[in-house]
C-alpha cells in the first residue's frame, strides 16, 4: 500500500508543477510586454501546451529584439568613443567599462560646451573692449565647473 501511496504523489506534485510552469510563462509574458496575449489567454477556459509554446517562442522572440538592441547602442557607444579617442578601436568593453564610457563621453561633451561659451564671451569682451561689433548677441552665461547639466550625472 505504501508503494501506491507514493506513486500518486508525484502525479499532484506534476499538476501542480504544470500550474507553476503555467504562471510563471505567463509572468515572464506580461513583463515582456504581452500583455494583451496574457489577457487573451486569462479569457480563454483552458490554456494549452501549444498556448504556452506560442508565447515561449515570441518570448524569445521579444529577447532577441532586445539583445540586437542593446548590442547596436553599445556599438554607438564605442564608436562615439573611439570617434573621440578615449579607447582604441579593437578595444573589448564590459557593462561596466561601457557605463563609464557614456560618464565620460558625457563630461568630456560637458567640458567642450563649457570651454565654446568662454571663448564666445571672451571674443564679446575682446571686440567690445577693440570697439568691434562682431558679436551682436547677449552675454553669455557660463554655467559653474561645479554644476552639472540637466540630465546627466
Amino acid at each position: 500500500m505504501e508503494e501506491l501511496a507514493s506513486m500518486t504523489t508525484p502525479t499532484a506534485t506534476v499538476t501542480n508543477m504544470n500550474d507553476k510552469l503555467t504562471q510563471t510563462i505567463l509572468d515572464a509574458a506580461l513583463k515582456g510586454g504581452m500583455n494583451e496575449v496574457v489577457q487573451r489567454l486569462n479569457e480563454k477556459d483552458e490554456i494549452t501546451p501549444d498556448d504556452l509554446l506560442d508565447v515561449v517562442r515570441d518570448l524569445g522572440e521579444i529577447v532577441r529584439q532586445r539583445i540586437h538592441q542593446r548590442d547596436v547602442l553599445a556599438q554607438s557607444i564605442l564608436k562615439a568613443a573611439v570617434d573621440a579617442g578615449m579607447i582604441k578601436r579593437e578595444a573589448q568593453l564590459s557593462g561596466p567599462e561601457i557605463l563609464d564610457a557614456i560618464n565620460n563621453l558625457g563630461s568630456a561633451a560637458k567640458e567642450t560646451v563649457q570651454r565654446n561659451l568662454r571663448a564666445i564671451e571672451d571674443e564679446r569682451i575682446l571686440n567690445e573692449f577693440l570697439g568691434e561689433t562682431k558679436y551682436t548677441g547677449e552675454p553669455v552665461e557660463i554655467p559653474a565647473e561645479s554644476e552639472e547639466s540637466p540630465g546627466m550625472r
